[in-house]
């Protein structure tokens, strides 16, 4: 049984969407419950496969028509969205089966003059709850730089999808939040 944290209008599945499908949405969706991505009611080991794509965006000149569609029309920081990112992905660990799939997309990209490696951060976090890197899968963007503003760091811009397989099992001491005491 699969789960999509991050539901939302469920763009993840444009191109094939599994016959049984948990579907969380925050905000606007047809979703099958709704529950934050922090606290997630489900026992430990109950899908299959998990889905966590949240919204790539730490920062910028916020844009009402777009930031609505993806849950980030309140300013966040960046260290409270990767806080959020990090707390998410431990969740979805939680709730895989063990030997399940996490697949958990971000972006690397520009956030105060810095390039934040997100694809190695979240690799990384998911290696300390046990999980194994099985495989990186890179999709290009179709988004261009707006319009007066140079792209200095990168030419194109790319999703990562981590597909992160869980350990057999979770012991519950690795399960504890980042930065939680």
């Amino acid at each position: 049984l699969p789960l999509d944290v991050t539901y939302g209008r469920g763009p993840f599945w444009n191109l094939s969407r599994p016959a049984r499908l948990v579907a969380n949405a925050l905000g606007k969706g047809t979703p099958d419950t709704r529950f934050a991505a922090r606290h997630m009611p489900f026992p430990d080991g109950t899908f299959d496969v998990t889905v966590i794509d949240f919204p790539y965006k730490l920062n910028g000149t916020p844009d009402p028509d777009v930031d609505e569609r993806y849950g980030v029309e309140q300013v966040r920081t960046r260290d409270e969205r990767h806080d959020l990112m990090y707390a998410g992905l431990a969740e979805g660990v939680r709730v895989t089966a063990p030997l399940g799939f996490v697949l958990f997309k971000c972006q690397d990209q520009v956030n105060s003059g810095r390039v934040w490696w997100q694809s190695r951060m979240f690799a990384e976090h998911a290696e300390s709850l046990g999980c194994t890197h099985k495989d990186s899968l890179l999709k290009l963007g179709h988004r261009p730089q707006p319009e007066g503003r140079s792209q200095q760091h990168a030419r194109r811009n790319y999703s990562t999808l981590l597909v992160l397989r869980t350990p057999k099992a979770l012991p519950a001491e690795q399960l504890t939040l980042r930065g939680a005491a």
